[in-house]
């Protein structure tokens, strides 16, 4: 589902834990444009290495705009920090009628194409628990 490690010795996470890991917007998107039907998000374009130079050469845009519609602005709208691949999944089951399979295919292909973009990131569900943990304040 979500493995992308080019590591030979790399083992990947059982469905379970597929299902458990939790969608977190990247904190460098701005929102343009938030409609019950649209929704534009821009996120800056970073160049690597030499193509800085060129990209400003050229005169290259350096923000990128993505419009989410339909599935993924609903999908992208579920994405809170704290709800698990697993709930979002059953929710769109529910919403759309749809059997397991199907909504987990649509689900995690939306999720994968968001992570390819950079719109979100994915993290195990105990990364989640741990940094909250450590933000709060302890008792005397």
């Amino acid at each position: 589902m979500f493995s992308f490690s080019k590591n030979k010795n790399f083992s990947p996470a059982s469905i379970e834990e597929q299902l458990s890991v939790v969608p977190v917007r990247n904190e460098h998107i701005k929102i343009v444009e938030d409609t019950d039907e649209l929704m534009l998000l821009e996120i800056e374009n970073r160049m690597l290495g030499g193509n800085r130079g060129i990209s400003s050469f050229l005169k290259l845009r350096k923000e990128k705009i993505y419009e989410l519609r339909g599935l993924g602005l609903q999908l992208y709208r579920q994405v809170n920090g704290r709800d698990t691949v697993k709930k979002m999944i059953l929710e769109i089951k529910k919403q759309h009628l749809l059997g397991f399979h199907e909504a987990r295919a649509l689900t995690v292909n939306l999720l994968y194409v968001m992570v390819q973009h950079g719109l979100i990131v994915i993290v195990m569900s105990d990364e989640i628990n741990a940094k909250s943990q450590s933000l709060e304040p302890e008792s005397p």
